[in-house]
């Protein structure tokens, strides 16, 4: 593709900007329709740089069968506890949910108590077990 379209190159010069400003939602968009254009952007110390994203073979039969057998495992699994596959990914999903909000709450409270005395472990067992309890 050589050197990268204008608007491509304005798209990343405007990433940058919103990234530089901590607008990390626009700068993700931004991402994305530099994708769409078929690039890829790079952080780089001084600035960003461009390249154009590996063509992707529609009919790679090898990627195709790989993905027929991870759905036909994610099947079996809801087969075996009687569910239908949306159902068995709703609830995959909330488990997910429910554990990224537990680390979440845990970095929380660290940094909360970072610089203070060490806490015995019955009670950080404690602490761990309420955090639990609160996003179960």
């Amino acid at each position: 593709m050589g050197e990268p379209p204008r608007e491509v190159e304005e798209l990343a010069t405007a990433r940058a900007q919103a990234r530089t400003a901590k607008d990390f939602a626009l700068a993700d968009r931004l991402r994305g329709q530099i994708a769409d254009a078929g690039w890829t952007v790079a952080d780089v110390p001084d600035g960003f740089t461009l390249e154009p994203l590996e063509p992707r073979d529609p009919l790679d039969v090898n990627a195709i069968r790989r993905r027929a057998r991870d759905i036909e495992q994610l099947r079996a699994m809801a087969a075996e506890r009687g569910t239908s596959l949306q159902s068995y990914l709703r609830g995959a999903l909330h488990a997910q949910a429910a554990y990224l909000r537990r680390q979440a709450a845990i970095i929380h409270i660290s940094e909360r108590l970072r610089g203070l005395p060490e806490v015995p472990d019955s009670e950080r067992r404690a602490v761990l077990a309420a955090v639990d309890r609160a996003h179960d």
